[in-house]
């Protein structure tokens, strides 16, 4: 393993890391949904939960672009290396695919003004 590799692989576990920490903020959004529903209280005030929900998509759509970062860099080291590169590929396509998906999340959340999964914007926390 070089150096290249090692320090993409720190990428990938850091950016994991982060990704772990917008999953646990998508379980509190959506226990607060939940709360909100059974008590009509909900945990976090509108402002707050648009805001964080927004701050949530957008860390989802900087990650998608690391692991598309990762994936491509990978890809030229295996071709560097004379190895094959279709895994690569199919990985990049994914990550693709993760991007645009991201995108169209982040803009519904942003165009809607809200983000709650209990009004008529059906959208997943992840």
């Amino acid at each position: 393993m070089d150096n290249e590799e090692a320090r993409l692989l720190d990428i990938q576990l850091i950016a994991t890391l982060i990704f772990i920490g917008s999953l646990a903020l998508s379980f509190y959004l959506t226990y607060s949904d939940k709360i909100d529903v059974l008590y009509d209280d909900p945990l976090i005030p509108d402002e707050n939960y648009y805001k964080l929900s927004v701050f949530n998509r957008f860390l989802v759509f900087i990650l998608s672009l690391v692991f598309l970062y990762t994936n491509y860099k990978n890809k030229q080291l295996a071709k560097s290396r004379n190895e094959p590169i279709e895994p690569f590929n199919l990985q990049i396509t994914a990550s693709n695919l993760n991007i645009l998906a991201a995108l169209i999340v982040l803009y519904v959340v942003i165009t809607s003004g809200n983000y709650s999964i209990v009004t008529s914007v059906g959208n997943p926390n992840l």
